[in-house]
């Protein structure tokens, strides 16, 4: 585990897989650059791919039209292949480049990656040109398929016609306060809004960026340098539940403070109140263990009494709170 120049924490590859996949999001997005796709046309992004890759502190390089985070909807999957024949359902769908995949470390759970010959049949502009899908899991279930019957149907997206290159697991590509939808990936170099570079593990993140500047500079001199992590666009569909928690451990922090100094109180004038009575309890062979008890035995039970009062409050609210999250923990009773 290590930081960025911002101070945020990020993962080596092997903490990120595990973190991810424990948290189901199903794709890796650690360590992982976004920078502005706009910037370049597809010779110069290929150029820009081709010496990133060479440079130690880099894993791979892809784009695609969208962020992860932001994959819209707005398409049709038409197949004539269905299990019940003929079948149509919207979907979510988001064209890529070719190493999406692999940079984002998405498991394929039949079929293969795309490779060069399905890029150069994407780029052909005749009517009848083959583009290779690449569906999840939750999509070829919705049709019939398993991950290995998929393989190689045909399908038709908004006019994106050709077989079934791979099946993806399923993977969140939004808050997870939303259940994972059918989602379709495509190669089509007509437009790329993010550039996305996979950072090497255990480099300095620092020195990486640093690299990715220099050859930035090189290809795009008369061009600031603007990039942010990945991360920070997930972190920032959950800005509301961060202000929360900082809200309410202010509040936790100065309701325990108020708490203790009230009972700090209240039993320092109980104990004055029976300072005779210790006195000769502590005569007559009383420990200082009972006498501790005799003291607080009062506040316990208005202790115990709070805290059964609470748990099932706290654990309504709480559970309640979960339910805004289509992928959540479940309480259990140590908690409390």
């Amino acid at each position: 585990m290590y930081f960025d120049i911002s101070g945020d924490m990020y993962f080596d590859s092997i903490e990120a897989d595990a973190f991810y996949t424990i948290n189901g999001y199903g794709l890796n997005r650690s360590q992982i650059l976004v920078l502005d796709g706009d910037l370049w046309n597809n010779v110069d992004r290929q150029t820009f791919k081709n010496q990133l890759v060479q440079l130690r502190s880099i894993k791979n390089v892809s784009a695609s039209y969208d962020s992860p985070v932001n994959i819209q909807g707005g398409y049709s999957l038409q197949t004539s292949e269905g299990k019940q024949g003929s079948f149509t359902m919207d979907i979510t769908a988001l064209p890529i480049e070719k190493d999406f995949l692999t940079t984002f470390q998405i498991p394929i759970l039949a079929g293969s990656t795309l490779n060069d010959n399905d890029i150069i049949k994407a780029q052909d502009t005749s009517a009848n040109k083959s583009v290779a899908i690449i569906i999840n899991k939750l999509a070829a279930e919705k049709i019939g398929w398993t991950p290995e019957e998929a393989i190689e149907k045909t399908v038709n997206i908004n006019g994106r016609k050709g077989p079934v290159k791979a099946v993806v697991d399923n993977f969140n590509f939004a808050s997870l306060r939303e259940e994972v939808r059918p989602i379709a990936l495509f190669p089509e170099y007509a437009y790329f809004g993010n550039l996305f570079i996979k950072l090497n593990a255990g480099v300095n993140p620092t020195n990486a960026i640093q690299d990715v500047e220099s050859v930035f500079k090189k290809l795009k001199p008369n061009t600031s340098f603007n990039y942010h992590f990945l991360d920070d666009d997930y972190a920032k569909l959950y800005r509301q539940e961060q202000q929360t928690t900082k809200t309410m451990q202010l509040f936790a922090m100065v309701t325990i403070l108020i708490a203790c100094i009230g009972l700090f109180a209240i039993s320092a004038y109980a104990a004055k109140q029976r300072v005779k009575e210790i006195g000769i309890r502590k005569v007559l062979g009383a420990s200082v263990s009972k006498l501790v008890g005799l003291l607080t035995s009062d506040f316990i039970k208005l202790v115990i009494i709070a805290f059964i009062i609470t748990v099932p409050l706290g654990f309504w609210a709480m559970d309640k709170w979960l339910d805004n999250f289509a992928y959540h923990i479940h309480l259990e009773w140590w908690i409390f």
